[in-house]
């Protein structure tokens, strides 16, 4: 009998989480410890925005690199973890059945949102991976209906993972000082974790009356794989991890049993 996988939500951070020892790079080795290893990762990636949803179909997708100014040895890291087009074609399957627009594609790559978290959590590459967008110009309610119809794929040993961040204003990340107190970063996390507890999904739906939800989202890809994510999990979620990367950049992770 398979396993019912749980769902993830993981803000990834910076690409130095790979490097640079930090309780989020020790978080994340550890989460991929405790987990039931999956047949498949589904990963709902910021770093994939298109119209409407895309899924992966790609065999062999390569290592995306996506980042720009960091240590050399970043850009020599791979990770080469197998596609699987026949999960790919159940997710766009399911995604249709729901009446939503999607789209097949072979992806060429895994991008960052994608494999740095699981280079940390499954270093050797073998579990195989697709990849699923998110549209930037769509509101929480279209991902809430992404995500639960998705939601039966956890039955046939796919861990979904939505990959994004809880805040990400890299402008004010780049010019406040990392001595800064805390505030409308921490505010806004809190209002997310105490929804995902309750499980009010209807909240999130209009997560854009959150306290300070503009200002720690200018742009809100990064906040879209967690309704995805939120959905496919039923609702009630916990939070795993809750720290920050200087004042205004949270880390927070969510798992759905």
């Amino acid at each position: 009998m398979t396993f019912r996988q749980p769902v993830l939500f993981l803000s990834h951070g910076s690409p130095l989480v790979l490097i640079e020892d930090s309780p989020h790079r020790t978080f994340l080795q550890q989460l991929g410890q405790s987990l039931t290893r999956p047949d498949i990762i589904v990963s709902v990636t910021a770093h994939w925005t298109t119209p409407e949803v895309r899924v992966s179909t790609a065999a062999k997708p390569a290592t995306l690199r996506d980042f720009f100014g960091f240590p050399k040895e970043l850009y020599d890291i791979a990770y080469s973890a197998p596609g699987h087009p026949p999960m790919a074609a159940r997710a766009a399957a399911l995604l249709r059945t729901a009446g939503l627009t999607v789209q097949t594609e072979d992806r060429p790559h895994l991008d960052h949102g994608t494999w740095c978290p699981l280079a940390l959590m499954w270093p050797e590459a073998e579990i195989p991976v697709i990849e699923i967008s998110v549209q930037p110009g769509r509101d929480a309610y279209h991902h809430l209906a992404v995500g639960r119809a998705l939601a039966p794929l956890r039955d046939q040993g796919a861990l979904i993972i939505g990959s994004g961040g809880i805040t990400h204003n890299l402008s004010d990340y780049s010019t406040m000082p990392l001595d800064m107190p805390f505030g409308y970063a921490d505010l806004f996390a809190e209002w997310v974790g105490e929804r995902i507890k309750a499980g009010d999904l209807a909240a999130m739906a209009d997560w854009g009356k959150a306290p300070f939800a503009d200002r720690c989202h200018p742009t809100d890809e990064h906040f879209l794989p967690l309704p995805v994510a939120m959905a496919a999990g039923g609702g009630r979620g916990r939070r795993l991890f809750a720290e920050s990367d200087g004042p205004v950049l949270r880390l927070d992770c969510f798992q759905w049993d």
